[in-house]
């Protein structure tokens, strides 16, 4: 799934893989906190390197798969297309077929779509990932906004929320490709390699109070 919006695709040009200082000037150091995650790598670094001065070194913390974070938005990632789709079919079926009726009874379709955002609901109870989604919520704001006639904010939130979604898929899509691309910390210093950086160092990095669990990456250009 892609955005339909060309500016929601951050794997278009994301800053890191575009930013270029005013009067060609270079950087003399660029330091990474788990940024090089969310756009290619392998670009990504490549543009870092012409960005810097000569001798001029990179600092980058980069997930490996182990890590709290792309576990949980690893798990969110495979869950969304499921809810996109029934935003687009459901949701928007249910809350158009509510503003039409104006309190008389609702059709074949918007009965079925009803079940089908049931069904959902019922099959996620007890998964945490579902509940931070925040679909439930958010599909209750558009039916009770179509059930009250407030067709406007209706729209709005369906499309605010979908917008969203498709949003943080893509930008999820980018951080967990780029982090199977690092699958130990040889392959890292490889891809930094790669882009033409020397003297590359990566270590292996924990932090046990957030669960983040990865490398670090140390280069000079």
């Amino acid at each position: 799934m892609r955005p339909t919006n060309p500016e929601l695709d951050v794997r278009e040009l994301t800053p890191y893989q575009s930013f270029k200082l005013t009067g060609n000037k270079k950087l003399g150091t660029v330091v990474s906190h788990y940024g090089l995650e969310y756009g290619p790598l392998i670009e990504g670094l490549a543009h870092l390197h012409t960005q810097l001065k000569k001798d001029g070194a990179l600092v980058a913390l980069v997930h490996s798969s182990n890590s709290t974070l792309v576990r949980n938005n690893k798990a969110m990632y495979e869950l969304m297309p499921s809810l996109i789709r029934h935003l687009e079919k459901h949701v928007y079926n249910l809350y158009t077929s509510i503003l039409e009726a104006r309190g008389k009874p609702l059709g074949k379709q918007a009965a079925l779509s009803q079940r089908k955002l049931d069904q959902l609901a019922h099959t996620h109870r007890n998964n945490p990932t579902f509940k931070r989604s925040n679909f439930v919520p958010a599909v209750r704001h558009i039916l009770q906004a179509a059930s009250n006639g407030k067709k406007l904010e209706a729209r709005q939130v369906y499309n605010d929320f979908l917008n969203n979604m498709k949003f943080h898929y893509a930008q999820m899509d980018d951080m967990i490709q780029a982090v199977e691309q690092v699958k130990s910390a040889d392959h890292l210093a490889q891809a930094a390699e790669k882009a033409g950086f020397k003297r590359v160092m990566v270590q292996d990095v924990e932090f046990p109070e957030t669960g983040e669990v990865g490398f670090c990456l140390q280069a000079i250009k």
